[in-house]
């Protein structure tokens, strides 16, 4: 295996690190070019010509069936958002968050969530909508992550800043959510 390869199933795959970057440099500057639009629509549909075009280039490199619902290649017990199925909507989502589109950031998020409900997305979500002064909805985006993982212990520290330092309302008081905090952590 040269050093610009690494091995990513274990046996099977191998990545050429150079070609992977260079198309993934190419597609993350047209991603970039889209948020820039503020085009949600255009942004979508540049967010899935680059996962199709990711995908098939990695295909192409390793010889095996690239995408995030491949058994094998990731285990799934360990993927983060950014490896599954519309973890290229999360991923892009967080992008424009960083460069501070959060509306487009919270339209990626949902785009995310329509095959992916994970807690880390809505987590996101929540942050982006807190940005946008919508803390009602950053508080439901906790609410529904909770929900999702009882344990994410993120949410609940959220939800309880949120009810806390901006007043919103909740039926659940924010000492019950810093209580929750505290007995799941791992402090």
């Amino acid at each position: 295996m040269s050093e610009n390869q690494s091995d990513i199933s274990g046996e099977s795959a191998n990545i050429d690190r150079e070609a992977y970057n260079e198309a993934a440099g190419k597609y993350s500057k047209e991603i970039i070019e889209a948020i820039e639009t503020n085009d949600r629509r255009a942004l979508v549909r540049t967010v899935k010509k680059y996962a199709r075009k990711i995908d098939s280039m990695l295909s192409s490199i390793t010889g095996v069936k690239w995408g995030p619902s491949v058994d094998g290649v990731i285990d799934i017990e360990d993927r983060s958002p950014e490896e599954e199925e519309g973890g290229e909507f999360y991923t892009v989502g967080n992008m424009c968050d960083r460069r501070e589109k959060y509306e487009l950031a919270v339209a990626m998020y949902e785009e995310a969530l329509r095959t992916f409900k994970h807690p880390s997305v809505l987590n996101n979500m929540a942050s982006s909508f807190k940005r946008l002064g919508e803390y009602g909805k950053a508080l439901e985006c906790c609410v529904q992550a909770l929900k999702l993982d009882p344990n994410y212990i993120v949410g609940y520290a959220r939800a309880a800043i949120l009810i806390e330092a901006y007043a919103v309302f909740s039926p659940t008081p924010a000492i019950e959510y810093i209580n929750n905090y505290l007995s799941k952590g791992d402090f």
